[in-house]
């Protein structure tokens, strides 16, 4: 299904012209929030097309409540799948741990659905949603100049552009974030990640479309999960970094299926045969990073993993950066010419608390998930309990949230 562009609003009077360093799902999303509410905004994009691989992401209900009053909601359910449930099991036998339901529990519970995706899905949508013209692609940033009331953007052909607001929307090894911090690197976590989207026959489909299901090990841990409106599943194994791997370089490479299944002759058999069934298997480093002590200037901001990267064990990531492109762009639209700065302070001071403690749970949550009691803890909790335990992150309102702050 392709997405019919956001009607084109009536432009506030006196909004800045803003412009955004990076075309993933946070400067996407951020575009088409700014654009909802009349906000003039142009996206530079390093790549010359989509920078997000064949991989899934999961969209919890605090990102899907967003995305669906954006107008996405549509495009969402015809590319996505619906999970009916997360399924947890032993590493060894793969017996069943804990089963969470998803829907309509979470429906039911946090008023907005879950849905699991290929990110290049998200991508194309959200991409469609924006007029033709915001996404200006080939644009690599080399640099920023912040002066009193604009900020000039260099780019890596000699150009550049101006804008009254910049959004460092550019990822974890983020050109934005390290003008503003410069030595506050991200940090590499000891572990990797090895993913790889596989189809689903049909003989297959009933039984594997229906769950999240997680395998829990000591120092790993496995997932799948059905994409593409349940035509593929995507893997992911979280496991210690290889020895000869480059714990600075955060680029997927090319692994060889074979041998990484080999290492899980021991696991459920389920898992080194969904690994061996993957024609193209990668891996790359993960990363967060401690929270920073300022993500704003007077015209410059972060968003996204530029702002707070964290590791992938809440599946929380792309959904923070929805979260913080919604809050930003109502604050911006409520704040007008004169109002820039203050803004940006609000925005901070609002999303970095919040962004902090889902960095701090993510790496627990890992922790957890690989520690030798891991298994049997999960298996001791209810469904219930684990659903209290999500109610802070999934009943987050982005939108309600961001207009208390502006009104404040």
């Amino acid at each position: 299904m392709t997405p019919a562009p956001a009607p084109a609003p009536k432009p506030r009077p006196n909004a800045p012209r803003i412009a955004v360093v990076g075309g993933g799902i946070a400067g996407l999303t951020f575009a088409l929030a700014a654009h909802r509410a009349g906000l003039v905004t142009t996206v530079y994009e390093k790549s010359r097309q989509s920078r997000d691989g064949a991989a899934g992401l999961q969209l919890g209900p605090n990102a899907v409540r967003s995305l669906e009053r954006l107008g996405a909601g549509p495009g969402l359910r015809s590319v996505s799948s619906r999970p009916a449930r997360l399924d947890f099991r032993h590493w060894r036998d793969g017996a069943a741990l804990l089963r969470v339901p998803i829907r309509p529990g979470y429906f039911v519970r946090f008023g907005a659905e879950h849905h699991v995706l290929l990110r290049t899905d998200l991508h194309e949508l959200l991409l469609g949603l924006l007029p033709p013209d915001t996404v200006v692609h080939g644009a690599p940033c080399v640099g920023l100049r912040e002066g009193a009331d604009e900020v000039r953007i260099a780019f890596a052909d000699g150009t550049s552009a101006v804008a009254e607001v910049v959004v460092g929307a550019d990822g974890v090894h983020s050109r934005v974030a390290a003008r503003m911090h410069p030595g506050r690197r991200p940090r590499h976590s000891g572990m990797d990640a090895y993913r790889a989207v596989v189809p689903i026959g049909a003989a297959e489909r009933a039984a594997a479309v229906d769950a999240v299901r997680v395998w829990l090990g000591t120092d790993r841990h496995f997932l799948c999960y059905p994409v593409a409106s349940g035509r593929r599943l995507n893997l992911v194994l979280v496991a210690p970094s290889d020895a000869g791997a480059d714990p600075e370089e955060s680029r997927a490479e090319p692994v060889d299926a074979e041998v990484v299944a080999r290492s899980l002759l021991d696991w459920d058999p389920a898992v080194p045969a969904l690994l061996r069934s993957s024609a193209e298997l990668h891996r790359r480093p993960l990363f967060d990073r401690d929270p920073l002590p300022a993500w704003s200037t007077a015209r410059t901001t972060l968003i996204g993993d530029a702002a707070h990267p964290m590791l992938p064990h809440q599946a929380q990531g792309a959904c923070q950066a929805i979260e913080d492109a919604v809050v930003l762009a109502t604050l911006l639209a409520h704040g007008g010419r004169s109002g820039v700065s203050e803004a940006l302070r609000r925005y901070a001071a609002h999303r970095a608390p919040r962004t902090a403690r889902v960095q701090g749970e993510s790496r627990e949550y890992g922790a957890l998930l690989h520690s030798p009691a891991g298994a049997e803890l999960l298996a001791g909790l209810d469904a219930d309990a684990l659903l209290d335990l999500m109610a802070w992150t999934y009943g987050y309102d982005a939108e309600e949230q961001a207009l208390a702050t502006a009104l404040a």
